[in-house]
């Protein structure tokens, strides 16, 4: 089970500034929206395309 207190939780949806909520019009195939990267751990939309995954924040660029 995850370690995710309310705390953590009221955080992680402040800085996500509503990103967090999904709506079918932000829903797309070139963002994931509101996800923590593995790398800055950083709150971001990641960028999507075929072949990688990328953070905006610390522009690190992985395979899928």
């Amino acid at each position: 089970m995850s370690n995710l207190t309310k705390e953590t939780y009221e955080k992680q949806a402040a800085e996500c500034d509503g990103l967090c909520v999904i709506q079918p019009a932000r829903q797309d195939a070139e963002f994931m929206h509101c996800v923590t990267c593995p790398f800055c751990k950083e709150i971001v939309s990641a960028r999507l395309t075929p072949k990688t995954i990328s953070c905006p924040e610390c522009k690190v660029v992985v395979a899928r």
